[in-house]
């Protein structure tokens, strides 16, 4: 009897056991179900969050599209009415502007092209009958097409002087007078044509050499010969990492002019095929020499960090409007060149509200 109820009580015991085994299991259970119910709500939550998100994005997308489809438009309005444009031809001079192509024989080929063309002609027939050219160089700018009247906003002031600038020109030793003074002679045996200087690809015939005399004509040789000279002290001498100073070519003002003119620079190309191989964008400043009327050089300074131009002439003229014309136009050039900067995802250079002032420090002289 006694070992009955020993084993019953054993039995009740692991039955207690056993119970409070699977209590603790269904409490587990619960708080693991009540963990899944938390998560699932979180989960609900944050798939409510995404969707909002990506119907934010859809919007977003929907709206640049439209963007974009605006500015293909326009660009290829813009396309057109260049193209347009260049069914036109404009002479050089800029006073005999007037020669128009003769690709419209008649009222009805004239009404096709509509009415740019016909502003065109009238506007060149307006120049045509001007009868003095120093007068018609300020209405002939305002005639000019948009991409080239480029209008700064102070087309002529000066800059103060400053006292403290040390000279640009130091004096000659005596081994370097008897160097110029050898370059310059010319006899029997040393030829007019002969080649007294060259630095990288530009180079001096004796010739040019002698337009530095006192009284000469400054030779375009010569302009580009000192412009790679400072470019190569900069290069040996100037800081590293650092962008330097663009001296460009005699003839690159020649190049900017005949282009923005005959309109042969590109729309919306890459920007090598515009700037020609000029590195332009390494620089922070540009230095372009300009010649005026064949027999006087001058220099215009672009300075792209603050956004100015100015112009070292040692001649400033009493009337502003040939030299304004000369720094719209060159402006113009620029701007096209930069055009296709700004869409490669550089910066922007809107030209015409920069300053174009003189630089009053430069010495002046009589004549040419």
């Amino acid at each position: 009897m006694t070992e009955l109820l020993s084993k019953a009580l054993e039995q009740i015991s692991d039955l207690q056991r056993i119970v409070g085994e699977q209590a603790a299991w269904r409490v587990e259970v619960e708080k693991e179900l009540t963990r899944r119910e938390l998560h699932d709500t979180q989960m609900s939550f944050v798939i409510e969050d995404l969707r909002q998100k990506i119907a934010t994005q859809d919007t977003i997308i929907e709206t640049l599209r439209e963007q974009l489809a605006k500015k293909e438009n326009s660009i290829q309005n813009e396309f057109n009415k260049r193209s347009l444009q260049n069914l036109i031809y404009v002479s050089e001079s800029p006073v005999k502007r007037s020669a128009v192509h003769p690709l419209i024989s008649d009222s009805k080929e004239m009404n096709k092209l509509g009415s740019t063309v016909a502003k065109r002609v009238a506007i060149n027939s307006r120049v045509k009958s001007r009868p003095h050219k120093t007068e018609c160089y300020k209405s002939y700018a305002e005639d000019l097409p948009t991409h080239q009247r480029m209008k700064p906003r102070k087309v002529i002031s000066t800059l103060a002087r400053d006292p403290t600038r040390p000279s640009l020109f130091p004096s000659l030793t005596a081994s370097q007078k008897a160097a110029v003074d050898d370059a310059q002679r010319c006899d029997g045996i040393r030829s007019m044509s002969d080649i007294v200087v060259c630095i990288d690809e530009a180079f001096v015939y004796r010739a040019a050499f002698k337009t530095l005399e006192p009284g000469g004509l400054l030779d375009d040789m010569v302009i580009d010969a000192y412009m790679r000279i400072l470019d190569n002290q900069q290069r040996e001498w100037g800081p590293p990492h650092q962008k330097r100073t663009y001296y460009g070519s005699s003839h690159l003002h020649q190049f900017m002019r005949k282009c923005v003119i005959e309109r042969k620079f590109s729309y919306g190309v890459p920007v090598h095929t515009n700037s020609a191989g000029f590195d332009i964008y390494e620089s922070d400043r540009v230095f372009i020499p300009v010649n005026r009327s064949g027999v006087h050089w001058y220099l215009v300074e672009i300075d792209l960090l603050r956004r100015k131009v100015t112009i070292l002439d040692s001649m400033r003229p009493r009337r502003t409007e040939k030299i304004a014309l000369e720094i719209r136009t060159l402006l113009a050039g620029l701007e096209y060149v930069f055009e296709g900067k700004q869409l490669e995802g550089g910066h922007s250079y809107n030209f015409r509200d920069w300053d174009c002032e003189y630089e009053k420090s430069v010495p002046q002289q009589q004549n040419s």
